[in-house]
């Protein structure tokens, strides 16, 4: 996969992902922007308001986080959580 491919993928999944957190905790949105390495928990996240975007992110993406992976860190900005889906093979 060429460099240029990589980029795009990354690009797709972060906006999906953007698109998701904006869809389920209202951050995100254009009436409130936030940069992706911003942290979702200062912009105002709660831990109802993450476990509702991890449901809605496996779904999105048809993966399954691992037990490891649903913690805080994980899911502390939309680059962090972009980066998790891209580690994630895709579910059957």
């Amino acid at each position: 996969m060429t460099g240029q491919t990589q980029h795009s993928l990354h690009q797709d999944v972060t906006a999906r992902v953007r698109n998701v957190v904006a869809t389920t905790t209202g951050l995100g949105t254009d009436d409130r922007p936030i940069a992706d390495e911003a942290s979702l928990w200062d912009a105002g996240m709660d831990s109802l308001a993450s476990v509702r975007a991890m449901i809605a992110i496996e779904s999105e993406f048809s993966i399954e986080f691992a037990d490891e992976m649903l913690n805080r860190q994980c899911f502390e900005s939309i680059s962090s959580i972009s980066a998790a889906v891209a580690s994630l093979p895709v579910s059957e």
